[in-house]
This record gives C-alpha cells, sequence and structure tokens, in this order.
C-alpha cells in the first residue's frame, strides 16, 4: 500500500514536470515567433528621407537601381536582384 502512494506522488511530479516543459516549450515558441516578425520589421524599416539624402550624396545606391533589364521588376539590393536574374523565366 505504502508503494501505491509512492508510485502515485511520483506520477504526480512527473505529470507536474511534464507540464511545466510543455509550458515552456510553448513560451519558446511564441518568443521565436515574435522575434521573427520583429526581425522582418526591423528589416523593412526605413528612413525616406535620411536615405534621399544619403543617395543624393553617393553614400548609398538608389532602390530604383536595382531593376531587372529583363522583366523590370525592383528589388532592394543587389543580392536580390541577383538571385532573381539567375531564375528570371524572361532572361
Amino acid at each position: 500500500m505504502l508503494e501505491v502512494v509512492k508510485i502515485k506522488k511520483m506520477s504526480n511530479r512527473t505529470n507536474n514536470i511534464l507540464e511545466d516543459y510543455r509550458q515552456f516549450g510553448l513560451q519558446k515558441t511564441a518568443i521565436q515567433e515574435t522575434i521573427r516578425v520583429m526581425n522582418k520589421q526591423l528589416v523593412d524599416f526605413q528612413l525616406p528621407k535620411i536615405k534621399n539624402i544619403l543617395v543624393k550624396l553617393g553614400i548609398i545606391e538608389n532602390d530604383t537601381d536595382f531593376k531587372c533589364i529583363n522583366c523590370n521588376i525592383s528589388w532592394k539590393n543587389k543580392a536580390s536582384l541577383a538571385a532573381h536574374i539567375r531564375n528570371c523565366k524572361r532572361c
């Protein structure tokens, strides 16, 4: 009888540990998703007035310079354009 009580206590402890681990996994997934979304927002964040000044000074290149010569689609940077050109169906 004493052994049954010990087993039930161990089972309850195991269930508590499993529940904590499950909660940890859910929180971890939620945090990872939040970081992914925030990272995308940071990548897309732009300061247009400062960008125009830097383009005029020649410090950075204008985004309109990154157009595919075959399909005329604009890209954010040289790497994106180069990746597109490799697979452009109109080439």
